[in-house]
């Protein structure tokens, strides 16, 4: 099963999808939605980032896709980590997108 996260449904919410090796969706998932996170909430162990904000720890999913809130536009960058450290000196006011089965931080938007 391959995950990805996007833009998508008719609220304009972040969805997660579960798709097999055919590209078709098993399943769809509404990201939970946490603002008011920063650069401090992130840290490194065991060559792994992880996010912990409210007294919850998620781990960075490895494609982590990161977004600019002002200039619209997606952060470029082809490896999920590269994207995660440009994301994080960029903004100190982001907002995580959770996948909520995984428990893993899908999408950052710098704000």
């Amino acid at each position: 099963i391959n995950e990805h996260s996007g833009y998508a449904g008719k609220d304009g919410d972040f969805i997660g999808l579960a798709v097999n090796s055919e590209n078709f969706i098993l399943a769809t998932v509404k990201l939970k939605e946490i603002e008011r996170a920063s650069a401090a909430n992130f840290f490194e162990k065991d060559g792994r980032y992880y996010a912990t904000i409210q007294g919850q720890t998620y781990a960075v999913a490895d494609q982590v896709e990161c977004y600019k809130d002002g200039t619209d536009s997606w952060f470029d960058q082809e490896d999920g980590r590269e994207r995660l450290n440009a994301c994080l000196a960029f903004s100190g006011d982001l907002t995580l997108y959770i996948d909520p089965v995984g428990n893993k931080v899908r999408i950052i938007i710098a704000n």
